[in-house]
This record gives structure tokens, sequence and C-alpha cells, in this order.
């Protein structure tokens, strides 16, 4: 029996392929389990049209992925995140914040999962970032990692201990007015 494979079979075929298979095989394993159809003209034509389209999406994405990569090739991104005196930052810089980084910067929406991390970035310095949509389409990029300014946080602090002593004061003043 002749079937066209929608999917890549091992030891039998590709995509798209005409083969010829036992007529058990055909109907009791490949075209219940949607790997094949039988051969006729109608589904070889609709066979075409499907790997045409896919053809097209895979080109449409190598595109948006090329224009993706020369907007970010080469670019020098810097973030502030908070750090400890000898330069260790509190948590990690993930691929997730990397991506927010060059959404807010560049302007570009890459995701996470195409973002590779050449080592964990745990310390405040420069790193070498990857973006790799598929073999032969990545670009580098560096990342700057600085402390957080220590003074507009010891300002909040202060501002939220005097917050908190005038509660407690008026805390205070209402249970005495209450005693009384």
């Amino acid at each position: 029996m002749k079937i066209i494979l929608k999917e890549n079979v091992s030891n039998l075929g590709e995509k798209g392929e005409v083969v010829d298979v036992k007529d058990g095989y055909a109907r009791n394993y490949l075209i219940p389990q949607g790997m094949a159809l039988p051969h006729n003209k109608k589904t070889k034509r609709m066979m075409d049209t499907l790997i045409q389209q896919e053809e097209q999406k895979v080109q449409r994405e190598e595109e948006e992925y090329q224009k993706k990569l020369e907007e970010v090739k080469g670019i020098k991104l810097a973030a502030k995140q908070k750090a400890g005196e000898d330069g260790k930052l509190f948590g990690t810089v993930t691929t997730q914040d990397v991506s927010d980084l060059i959404k807010e910067e560049q302007g570009v929406e890459i995701d996470k999962k195409y973002i590779v991390l050449e080592q964990h970035i745990s310390t405040v310095g420069e790193y070498d970032v990857k973006v790799k949509f598929a073999q032969g389409y990545e670009a580098n990029f560096s990342i700057t990692v600085n402390a957080e300014d220590s003074e507009k946080e010891d300002s909040s602090k202060e501002e939220s201990e005097e917050e908190n002593k005038n509660k407690k004061e008026e805390e205070e003043e209402k249970i005495d007015n209450k005693d009384e």
C-alpha cells in the first residue's frame, strides 16, 4: 500500500514522502496514529499544500530572526540590581530579566528561551550574552550589571522609619485616650 507520511518516521522516510508499506502496517498503525495518509490525488495535493505553507512559515521565521539579530548584535546593555557591599547581587540576573531589558532599551521582543547566558550572573560586572534562535542564527552582546544606588534606599528607609515612629505615637495616644 502506498502512503504519504505526515511526519518523519524512523526507518521509513521523511514528512511528505510517498512510501510503499505493507497494508496491515499502514491500516493498523501508521494511519490511526496520524503518521500517514493513504496515497491518492486528493491527499497528495493536500500534503503538497501543507509542505508549501510550512516552508513559507520557516522562511518568514528566518527573516524575523535575522531582523531581530541585527537589532541586538553588539549592543551594550546596563542593568541595575540590588547588591551587597562585596558586589554580590541579591538574587541573580535571569534570562527573563535580560529579555525584559532588551525590550525596554531596544524595543525588540525576544523570548527568554532564545537567550543563552555564558555564566550565571550573580555579581556586579560585565557579561557576554548570546541570542540563539536556531543553528546559524545567533548574535552576541554584553550586559553590564551595576549595583543600585544605596542613597535612595537609605532615604526611603529613614522615611519609612519616621512613618512607623509616627504611627506608634498615634497608637499610644489613642490607647492613652481610651484609658482616661
